[in-house]
């Protein structure tokens, strides 16, 4: 694999850990009325299982006091067995970023002196 090839699958590798460490899914305690007002807003991703099983993933279009709408359906409080709602996590994204640019230089950095101190002889 040359020189070109590895910064590639480098930029790749990065880009996929990145994505991942972003964002997450935070399950919310089941004090659903309260928590909901103070933790999701307009414009959030959720995933929402429901009493019956029934499994939903929707953006959120409106917060009321009974219950979610989002994708052409609004579901009451009390039909929620789980909420989860999807986070940006900043720390998270800053360690994976500083880790892989590290991973990446490092190594990088000791080969080119190697070369630099076998050329020099």
């Amino acid at each position: 694999m040359n020189g070109l090839a590895r910064c590639r699958l480098a930029g790749v590798l990065l880009g996929l850990m990145v994505l991942s460490g972003c964002i997450s899914m935070q399950s919310l305690p089941n004090t659903y009325p309260l928590v909901v007002s103070e933790r999701i807003n307009v414009g959030d991703k959720v995933r929402i299982i429901e009493t019956n099983g029934r499994e939903t993933e929707m953006q959120v279009d409106a917060v009321t006091d009974t219950g979610l709408t989002g994708a052409g359906r609004h579901i009451p409080y009390e039909d929620m067995r789980d909420i989860a709602v999807r986070k940006y996590d900043d720390r998270k994204t800053a360690k994976i970023v500083g880790g892989t640019i590290l991973a990446i230089t490092l190594p990088i950095a000791l080969v080119g002196l190697g070369a630099a101190g076998a050329g020099g002889r």
